[in-house]
């Protein structure tokens, strides 16, 4: 701001031009920021081009002054690339009620206008939380610098789960997206970020990412006035890493298929569980049938679960020491604790026990950091028709994942068409044949093999073994 003062005995007027030369040949002329221009036409330029305005300009560009009175104007100037500017701005006056004006006053203004520069200290600030440990909130420091010559306001952001911790907030209980600071001159600041490990406790490890953002420049702050010369930098990326004891399944879509089994035997499909995390994962198997209360169902397992009695019990099993030797299965593996075969059946007819459908060995265990263990999966094929059971496995500590177990019990059931051959109107002492076509059915969901142990000696059938596909049929010539 500048003062501007009248000392004369009568009123003055005051104006403010850019000191430039006149118009040219073109008519293009060089005028003061802000000012009210009006284009002059000539003879030789009737339509003269817009002016070029100054970077600086005087508010209010003209103003009258009583005796002694005085008045402050302002100069302002800005510029959208970086550069380095020297101006003369003229101060005419003249008297009241009179048109002749005097200078009264050259006012040089230079300025350098420079690309503001934010950086920061830390490319990367990372969070790490296991279960089990401290659950206060984490923070981490990130230092933001300038080396401009001018301070600069900003304002930082994260979006959540991450937040930016208030001054005098040591609880951390004033969890803001965004803030605004001033980064000193050439100097640096801090800035605090914080995140708490507990914001989603459904008990699946996962990695959350963000990044701090930046915005500096003509409304740095979120209001949307200027935002065309906002500068949005994300100038930190963020992590934060949670894990719990969780596991993952080499099986589809939450469900474990046993397919097509023959009446009367079993199919086992092997699951394999891969613990991802820095935890010992702690699983047990329950399979849901239809004895279960809905109390039971899905019942997780306890906090204070604890396999070693399992493993105990699965030891006496596997030394002998038990008698029910026929509902141990043995499983190799330090890690895998072994249980006897659940009694989990599926809906038989009145009268008829209830025989076991499903089988998951070993039923509980422990599966260390980034190893992996297998379970087998069986199906006994003791009830003809499709099966389908629930069954979850819980991890102490951790989720309960939920399956859908799946099998069919089929038999073998074929189909030959015609029931005989009969070869008619053979000539006796000629070299003679005569052929017949036989087609095997298969009306069943498993491959069925078919091959000849015996037939006439004058009779070749053109394939004498092989397997027929699920419901699909095989042409044998004769």
């Amino acid at each position: 701001e500048v003062t501007v003062t009248n000392r004369g005995k009568k009123p003055q007027k005051v104006f403010f031009k850019l000191d430039s030369p006149p118009p040219g040949p073109d008519g293009h002329c060089t005028v003061m920021a802000g000012s009210s221009f009006k284009p002059k036409r000539t003879p030789a330029c009737p339509k003269p081009p817009p002016p070029t305005y100054s970077v600086f300009g005087v508010y209010p560009e003209s103003l009258v002054l009583r005796p002694n009175e005085s008045a402050n104007i302002a100069i302002k100037g800005k510029s959208k690339r970086p550069i380095v500017v020297e101006e003369t701005i003229l101060c005419h006056a003249c008297a009241a009620n009179t048109v002749k004006q005097k200078l009264a006053h050259k006012i040089n203004v230079a300025a350098t206008f420079i690309q503001p520069s934010i950086d920061a200290m830390e490319k990367e600030i990372e969070f790490n939380w296991n279960y089990g440990e401290d659950v206060a909130v984490q923070v981490r420091t990130v230092q933001l610098f300038t080396p401009s010559e001018l301070s600069i306001p900003v304002n930082v952001s994260v979006s959540a789960p991450f937040f930016v911790v208030v001054e005098d907030d040591e609880d951390y209980n004033l969890r803001v997206n965004d803030k605004d600071v001033v980064v000193p001159a050439k100097s640096t600041i801090k800035v605090l970020v914080g995140y708490d490990p507990l914001w989603n406790n459904n008990k699946h490890s996962r990695i959350d990412t963000g990044a701090l953002l930046v915005t500096y420049g003509s409304g740095s702050s979120n209001s949307s006035k200027s935002s065309s010369q906002r500068v949005v930098v994300p100038l930190v990326n963020i992590s934060a890493s949670i894990f719990y004891p969780n596991l993952s399944f080499s099986c589809d879509n939450d469900v474990i298929d046993c397919g097509s089994v023959l009446e009367d035997t079993t199919a086992a499909v092997p699951i394999t569980m891969t613990n991802n995390g820095p935890l010992s994962a702690n699983f047990f198997w329950h399979i849901q049938n239809n004895n279960d209360t809905e109390e039971e169902e899905g019942k997780p397992l306890p906090n204070d679960y604890n396999s070693s009695s399992d493993k105990e019990n699965s030891d006496e099993r596997m030394n002998g020491e038990d008698d029910d030797d026929d509902d141990v299965d043995s499983i190799d593996g330090d890690t895998a604790t072994v249980v006897s075969k659940a009694k989990h059946t599926s809906s038989v007819p009145n009268g008829m026990e209830e025989p076991v459908l499903f089988d998951i060995v070993p039923f509980s265990g422990i599966v260390p950091p980034f190893q992996s263990v297998t379970v087998y999966v069986t199906y006994y094929a003791a009830v003809r028709g499709e099966c389908e059971l629930p069954a979850t496995c819980t991890v102490t500590d951790g989720p309960q994942y939920e399956f859908e177990l799946k099998g069919v019990t089929t038999s073998e059931k074929y189909s030959l068409t015609p029931e005989a051959l009969v070869f008619q109107n053979i000539s006796l002492h000629k070299i003679q044949s005569a052929t017949q076509t036989l087609t095997i059915s298969n009306e069943e969901s498993l491959s069925l093999p078919f091959s000849f142990i015996s037939k006439p000696e004058h009779v070749t059938p053109s394939i004498q073994s092989g397997h027929i596909a699920p419901h699909s049929s095989v042409d044998i010539v004769f």
